[in-house]
């Protein structure tokens, strides 16, 4: 079922009904004022549990980032243009250890090591040091970012290959001829492997052996698949989907007016996207019907992040935008010093001391923001409501009188 033209024709619907109704705007007032644009009314009143932010510490790395870095409990590890991959305490933001070593795909951390992808080499290094602890030889130069999940590395090639290694040494346990480009990241789910591949399909096969389950094909190269109890991927067809998990076929998919952008986000009702027609949207769950969407100001460069029940989205700019989940409400930005060169990581638990969100700039440079005090920031490109007066509360002045003055203490 094509949603988006179902809930068109409804929506038209309520437009040519609403327009019969009597105009009547009911204001509960709370205090003297009123926000002026009263279609954000509603706007949850809550302080933000993210906003505001100080820096609590910087590090200039000495050389932009080549690829997304990876996280653990207590460090990321960033491989840099340079051909340096470091690593640095989310604390302090301290560099524990550098090495110089080029990656060609974003690193992957497991078993207590950080593994990159090197032209067709996997290396594995201690996380504590940086020591190398194993080095596996593949077929064909690594084409896709990597994948570790409970012990489990996969692996894509550029001659279409799909390898399953061993988490905890790298040795190889099948490969599979997919016969197609890999470039995008697979996903694991219980004992299944997702894969996108750039020619359209959807392939899902058996963890433990490499056997087929099954592949459908979608209009467009499939973005990361978010697997739960059915699949969410976007295409560069401009559609967004969901899939049976039995069998790949499209329970519903909506059509926006670009391709989509990294992977999704859900939570109990609503699944959250990006695309390239600079909105982000939630689509409820299970009948795919649009929920609100919401204008971004730079385009995106992938998926939304969840932070508590608010939407974190970055992309080519230097702000972070957030978002009600709930409501699509504007819940704040953060202006960050320069154009952003990788997605933002909100520390799990957003700490109320030390750093709760990391960012990476594109010149370099690593940035903890700690919780803030005071008053929440904002600045001319995204102004607060107007305030206007309510009518009940002002005293009308007679001619002649003197005009009242505001006490000063």
């Amino acid at each position: 079922m094509d949603t988006h033209h179902t809930t068109t024709s409804c929506s038209l619907c309520l437009t040519k009904t609403y327009r019969v109704l009597p105009c009547a705007v009911i204001i509960l007032i709370i205090g003297g004022y009123v926000p002026l644009n009263t279609a954000q009314t509603d706007a949850p009143s809550r302080p933000s549990p993210i906003l505001p932010l100080d820096i609590d510490w910087s590090t200039d790395l000495g050389a932009p980032p080549i690829h997304e870095p990876a996280y653990d409990d207590t460090q990321v590890y960033i491989p840099l243009r340079n051909g340096t991959l470091a690593a640095v305490a989310l604390t302090t933001g301290a560099v524990r250890w550098s090495i110089i070593h080029t990656t060609n795909q974003s690193p992957v951390v497991g078993n207590e090591a950080v593994i990159i992808a090197s032209d067709r080499r996997l290396i594995a290094f201690r996380l504590t040091d940086g020591a190398r602890l194993w080095t596996q030889e593949l077929s064909a130069e690594i084409s896709a970012p990597l994948v570790w999940q409970a012990g489990w590395l996969v692996a894509g090639l550029v001659d279409g290959t799909i390898v399953a290694l061993r988490g905890s040494d790298g040795q190889p346990l099948w490969q599979l001829q997919i016969g197609g480009p890999l470039l995008i990241r697979p996903s694991i789910a219980d004992n299944q492997l997702f894969i996108p591949i750039a020619d359209g399909r959807v392939t899902v096969l058996d963890l433990g052996t490499g056997t087929l389950q099954w592949e459908y094909a979608l209009g467009g190269s499939p973005r990361e698949i978010l697997v739960l109890d059915a699949l969410f991927v976007g295409s560069t067809d401009n559609y967004f989907y969901r899939l049976s998990r039995d069998d790949g076929m499209v329970e519903w998919k909506w059509r926006t007016g670009g391709d989509i952008i990294g992977a999704a986000r859900v939570d109990e009702n609503n699944v959250y996207f990006v695309s390239l027609d600079n909105y982000i949207r939630a689509l409820d769950r299970q009948s795919g019907v649009q929920q609100w969407r919401q204008p971004l100001n730079g385009r995106p460069t992938a998926g939304p992040v969840t932070v508590a029940d608010l939407l974190l989205v970055a992309g080519v700019a230097e702000e972070v935008r957030l978002f009600d989940a709930g409501t699509g409400f504007d819940a704040g930005r953060y202006l960050g010093p320069s154009e952003l060169g990788a997605i933002p990581y909100a520390v799990p638990g957003l700490p109320d001391i030390g750093p709760r969100l990391i960012l990476l700039t594109g010149d370099g440079r690593l940035i903890g923001l700690r919780r803030g005090i005071g008053p929440a920031q904002f600045n001319l490109a995204s102004p607060r409501r107007p305030l206007i007066p309510v009518q009940k509360f002002l005293e009308p002045v007679q001619p002649g009188s003197p005009i009242p003055t505001v006490p000063t203490s």
